[in-house]
């Protein structure tokens, strides 16, 4: 038995489009100007949970709607607009999700649009569909690096599917892990530390995808392109070549520091990336007059210290300061008699673990904990005076 709600066909099957309505729109004649061209968008938009990618294909015809804009109906349009027919002629049935089994979401992303197909195996394997989402990118987006797009695929699918997501276990298929390219910042920016807050809710696994076997996975990422051109270990290359010190040595933590000094005291400045990439970002107000080598040093060895509470053994130290580096592995002596106090406690340190590497990079690439070095040197601390009565 079946029936029909709202324009769509409801039946043991699943969810169909009404045949009424997609009659109706293959049966149109291309838009002839921008008010036909918004209705006939705004009709696609009511069954867009059926059409793979609508917002990369729909990103062709946005600039037709621009107030100003010549409406031409390019030939890129017409290609575009039969497409767009020839999936509605063919057009998924969507299945209601089987309570108890895991849900597989897979995502794509273009330089103008991001999308997602969540779907499930049934008891006996095969692979059904459930939802298409997806939408156009906008304004700075457009310049995100593509592990980031993938992650805002994922955020987005996330909000617009949160009810799903909840009730079933989900199983993330695609190469590039964007919730492991979030784990593995030394410091979030407020976007990507909102992102990972949103997912941290959900029970996400990430399975390497190892065949396409559904006709909707095909149909999606033939309109993504670009969805796995590389892997995330080639993004981060590009995009964050610190993170990669990260993974030098099996079971081995990295840490970053940098110190700052000013008129007012100074700051100190550390990120501690564990094996499991997990950042732990922290910055310290130095209380004191000091110089510069004194501030790097006040940092490595905090830095270093609170890596040994954290239960490190083995760690990667990463620093901007050539002086601080040189003179804990014998190459500079120490000018400085204020300095010799700072290179035996750190030595001493040194000596507490199994293994310390260090290395030496330019200040450009140690930005994440140059910055919070200088977060601390800004703070300043009122305190009372104490009244003294003689």
């Amino acid at each position: 038995s079946s029936g029909k709600f709202l324009g769509f066909q409801v039946h043991q099957r699943g969810i169909d489009v009404d045949p009424e309505k997609t009659r109706a729109l293959k049966s149109l004649s291309p838009p002839k100007n921008p008010k036909e061209l918004k209705s006939f968008m705004g009709r696609l938009s009511y069954i867009r949970r059926f059409i793979p990618g609508l917002a990369a294909m729909m990103s062709i015809f946005t600039p037709l709607l621009k107030k100003g804009q010549s409406y031409i109906w390019s030939k890129e349009c017409q290609e575009t607009y039969q497409q767009v027919q020839q999936l509605i002629a063919r057009l998924p049935t969507m299945r209601a999700p089987i309570p108890g089994l895991p849900l597989k979401l897979y995502l794509a992303a273009t330089n103008t649009a991001v999308g997602a197909l969540l779907a499930q195996d049934s008891h006996e394997g095969e692979e059904s569909p459930i939802y298409y989402v997806s939408r156009q990118l906008k304004g700075v987006e457009t310049r995100y690096p593509k592990t980031e797009l993938l992650c805002l695929a994922l955020v987005y699918a996330a909000q617009r599917l949160r009810h799903y997501f909840l009730a079933h276990k989900l199983q993330l298929v695609v190469k590039s892990d964007p919730v492991r390219y979030l784990l593995t910042r030394p410091v979030l920016s407020g976007r990507l530390a909102r992102w990972l807050l949103q997912l941290s809710e959900f029970d996400i696994v990430c399975t390497t995808p190892k065949a396409i076997r559904g006709q909707a996975v095909i149909d999606m990422l033939a309109l993504f392109p670009e969805v796995e051109e590389s892997t995330l270990s080639k993004e981060i290359l590009g995009e964050l070549p610190e993170v990669v010190a990260t993974v030098v040595e099996e079971a081995s933590w990295t840490l970053y520091f940098d110190g700052s000094s000013t008129t007012n005291g100074g700051g100190a400045g550390v990120v501690i990336i564990n094996p499991e990439r997990q950042a732990t970002a922290l910055s310290f107000k130095l209380d004191f007059p000091c110089t510069n080598n004194v501030a790097e040093y006040e940092a490595f060895i905090m830095g270093l210290s609170t890596a040994r509470e954290m239960g490190a053994e083995r760690v990667k130290v990463i620093g901007d300061s050539n002086l601080v580096l040189s003179q804990l592995q014998g190459s500079f002596a120490v000018k400085e008699a204020t300095l010799a106090p700072y290179r035996t406690a750190a030595e001493r340190l040194i000596n507490s673990f199994k293994q310390v590497v260090m290395e030496h990079i330019p200040g450009v690439t140690n930005r994440y904990a140059d910055a919070l070095a200088t977060l601390g040197s800004k703070l300043s601390y009122v305190q009372e005076q104490p009244n003294i009565t003689v």
